[in-house]
C-alpha cells in the first residue's frame, strides 16, 4: 500500500475508534450513526482488499521457479540425446532444432521455455523408436510432457495472480476516494456539534487529521517522535519540508 494510503488509512480507522467512544451521540443522531457504520464497512474492505493484494502471489512465484528448475534440467537432458540422435542419423533439422547451450535455455523467458520444451517433446514422440538405446521410452516420453504441462500451469497462475495484484491495488483507489464522501459528510455533521459539544468536535477534528507514520527533522536536525505532527491552521505541515498533508 502506498504510504499516502497508510496514513490515511490510519486516520480512517482513529476516527472510527473516535467515534465508538461517543456511543450517546451515536444514538441520539442517526444520521452520523449511518455514516459511522459506512466508514466501519468502508475500512473493512480496503483491509480486506489489501490483504488478498498481499497474499495473492504467496507461493506462486515459489511453486513456478521449483517447477522451472526440474522441467529445465530434464529438458536439457532430452535435447543432449536428441542431438546426439540426429548427429548419428545426419537429421540436420532435429540437429538445429536441439543446438543450444544450457546457458542458452536458463537465460529464456517462460514463454520462450515453454515454447522450447513443447518442441523437445514433440521431437522425442516422432523420434521415440530411435531413442530406446538412449534410455528414452514412451513413459518416460509422457511424464515428460506431463512436467511441461505443470510448469505452463504454474506459470499461468502466476501471471493470474500479478494480474490480481494489480486490479486490487486499482480497487484500493476506487475504496478510498469512496471514503472521501464518507469523511465528507461526517464532516458536515460534525459541524452541528461546533458549539452545542466543542469537546467532542474539537477531538473529532484532531482524529480527522492525517498524520505522517513516517520519520520527519525538525529544522535543527532534531528528530521528531513518530506519530507527532505538526498543526499549521486546519492542515499538517510536514516540518522538514514544510509539505501540506492533506486530509
Amino acid at each position: 500500500m502506498l504510504k499516502r494510503y497508510k496514513n490515511k488509512l490510519s486516520m480512517l480507522e482513529g476516527l472510527y475508534a473516535y467515534l465508538s467512544d461517543f456511543e450517546s451521540i451515536l444514538t441520539a443522531n442517526s444520521g452520523i450513526a449511518l455514516v459511522y457504520a459506512d466508514l466501519g464497512k468502508k475500512i473493512n474492505e480496503i483491509r480486506s482488499i489489501e490483504n488478498l493484494r498481499l497474499n495473492v502471489l504467496s507461493g506462486k512465484s515459489d511453486a513456478k521457479n521449483s517447477n522451472r528448475f526440474e522441467i529445465t534440467n530434464a529438458g536439457f537432458a532430452y535435447a543432449s540425446k536428441l542431438y546426439d540422435y540426429a548427429v548419428k542419423t545426419d537429421n540436420q533439422e532435429l540437429k538445429s532444432q536441439n543446438e543450444f547451450t544450457r546457458s542458452e535455455i536458463l537465460k529464456m523467458r517462460d514463454s520462450e521455455l515453454l515454447i522450447k520444451l513443447q518442441n523437445i517433446s514433440a521431437n522425442i514422440e516422432s523420434n521415440i523408436e530411435g531413442l530406446i538405446s538412449y534410455g528414452i521410452n514412451p513413459d518416460k516420453a509422457e511424464e515428460f510432457k506431463q512436467k511441461i504441462t505443470e510448469y505452463g500451469k504454474s506459470v499461468e497462475n502466476l501471471l493470474s495472480s500479478r494480474a490480481i495484484k494489480t486490479s486490487a491495488g486499482k480497487t484500493i483507489d476506487v475504496l478510498f476516494s469512496e471514503s472521501d464522501s464518507i469523511l465528507k459528510s461526517l464532516d458536515m455533521m460534525a459541524e452541528e456539534y461546533r458549539k452545542s459539544d466543542f469537546s467532542f468536535f474539537n477531538g473529532y477534528r484532531s482524529a480527522r487529521n492525517i498524520k505522517d507514520m513516517g520519520k520527519r527533522y525538525k529544522q535543527n536536525g532534531e528528530q521528531i517522535p513518530v506519530n507527532a505532527v505538526v498543526q499549521s491552521g486546519n492542515n499538517l505541515t510536514d516540518a522538514s519540508e514544510n509539505k501540506i498533508v492533506q486530509s
